[in-house]
């Protein structure tokens, strides 16, 4: 380490012993700074200068209205502490740590030291104030968000084949409007983006998103090449995607939180499961499946995995594989599973509808599933008014299992005699036979009849209670009608 003494060279070849304090120095071209030392100063202009502190030294610039303005090369291998305004216009090398309780605006290239995670150190920028970017920041090392962080220019920090990686931790307010590249993202706090967010990684280095607090996407987030780490995103907090979300795989990406989809969410070469958290895909949304690279499709299916919370869909969700082991799903939207039948498990309910709302004309609607389906869990269908019902199309076949449920719901509603609601409709039905049925709220001298008409139509029909005397007629006519609906269906 070199001494507290400090060296101050001007142009005319003067030279300075300075102690541990610089205060107000003015720096011509030909002057160089030595560190450590604290600077008490309005102004340091370090023009066509160099200002170089070795390791474990530090430059502490603590005037609350000055500034450091650098035009050409700023090196940094010990602490930087900043409270003023810090302009970067040239090359800003950094090897250890930068505290900025001030603001940082960077309209060149910033720095970190190449290798410093895989060989051990430790580059880091912590920003408690503001820190601006227009240009480039890039290398190897952490950034520490506390404050507010806007980049409108290119944070090139995550191309591993540039041999750059830089981690990011944010617990203030983060704004792109530019490009963002990074190797994780940890977020405790508020993210916006506008511009190009990717998250990628190496063989050897693991990647990844975990959010705990919010991120608003308006543009494009992007996450791939996943390989050395158990998932490739993580959500505990809320996920607002207006632009485009891409998971790339191969590994899988879990939401314990809320993800809305407003825009489009492109899942390939992963599973997403939706584990306890809220997914909702709103009318002009997309969740697609999108297979770049069609040799993959066996190695890494995409697939959309629930296994408890909900899932709303009211615009259109597309994978290889749509698997509801737990929770509820509904919406008004359409469900494809592309490489076999949606699996509904007896754990898992199926409620059309938008759930989102309380409104009885939006409470109910018509959801779509755009293959076959295999159901041993709950279906759910309620009912506003005559007119305002639940109905699910399958564009396909439906199997019904041993466990299977069709409940009836009555929202402040009392049906009439006759009344009839259809709200199944299909390809081809199976295991109608297995179906078991509970209507709750239906009033006391009412009954109801679920009626299978053709194989491709489920219809409720209400009817009273009859009498005791005409149960005996009753029976008798039920049975002759259905001998003449079977000599019927034979000829």
């Amino acid at each position: 380490m070199r001494a507290t003494i400090s060296r101050v060279r001007y142009m005319h070849g003067l030279t300075l012993l300075m102690g541990a304090i610089l205060s107000i120095i003015p720096l011509s071209s030909m002057a160089q700074i030595t560190c450590p030392v604290t600077m008490y100063t309005d102004i340091i202009d370090a023009q066509s200068n160099e200002i170089t502190c070795d390791i474990d030294a530090t430059l502490n610039i603590l005037s609350p209205d000055g500034s450091l303005s650098n035009l050409s090369t700023l090196t940094r291998a010990g602490v930087l502490n900043v409270n003023v305004a810090l302009n970067n216009y040239g090359d800003l090398y950094n090897r250890s740590v930068i505290n900025n309780y001030g603001t940082l605006y960077n309209y060149a290239d910033f720095i970190f030291f190449p290798g410093a995670p895989f060989l051990g150190g430790n580059s880091r920028l912590y920003n408690y104030g503001f820190l601006y970017n227009l240009e480039n920041i890039s290398g190897l090392g952490n950034i520490y968000n506390i404050g507010t962080f806007y980049n409108s220019g290119g944070m090139n920090v995550g191309i591993w084949n540039s041999g750059a990686s830089v981690d990011i931790y944010n617990l203030g307010t983060l704004f792109n409007s530019g490009t963002m590249n990074a190797f994780k993202i940890d977020n405790s706090g508020v993210m916006h983006n506008s511009g190009e967010f990717l998250i990628d990684s190496i063989p050897s280095y693991s990647s990844y998103l975990i959010n705990h607090n919010i991120i608003n996407n308006d543009g494009n987030m992007r996450i791939e090449f996943v390989f050395n780490s158990q998932f490739a995103m993580e959500n505990y907090g809320t996920i607002n995607n207006n632009g485009n979300l891409t998971f790339a795989g191969p590994q899988p990406s879990y939401n314990y939180g809320v993800l809305n989809i407003t825009g489009t969410l492109y899942n390939f070469n992963s599973t997403l499961y939706n584990a306890d958290g809220t997914m909702y895909v709103s009318e002009n949304g997309v969740l697609e499946d999108i297979l770049e690279d069609s040799s993959n499709q066996a190695s890494f299916p995409s697939a959309y995995h629930q296994t408890d919370g909900s899932t709303v869909v009211d615009g259109r969700l597309t994978q290889r594989s749509v698997t509801f082991s737990g929770g509820t799903f509904g919406g008004r939207g359409t469900v494809t599973s592309t490489s076999g039948p949606i699996s509904i498990g007896a754990d898992a309910s199926i409620n059309p509808g938008n759930t989102i709302v309380d409104n009885p004309t939006d409470f109910t609607a018509n959801l779509t599933l755009g293959s076959d389906v295999n159901m041993d869990g709950s279906l759910i269908i309620e009912i506003a008014d005559l007119n305002n019902f639940d109905s699910l199309t399958v564009q396909g076949a439906i199997d019904f299992g041993t466990t299977s449920e069709i409940i009836f719901d009555l929202f402040e509603y009392t049906p009439g005699i006759g009344d009839q609601y259809d709200f199944l409709f299909v390809d081809e039905l199976n295991g109608f036979d297995n179906i078991s049925y509970s209507f709750a709220d239906l009033p006391q001298d009412l009954r109801f009849d679920v009626l299978n008409n053709n194989g491709t139509n489920l219809s409720l029909l209400i009817a009273p209670i009859p009498e005791p005397t005409t149960y005996a007629m009753m029976a008798m006519g039920l049975a002759g009608i259905g001998f003449i609906r079977k000599r019927k269906q034979k000829s």
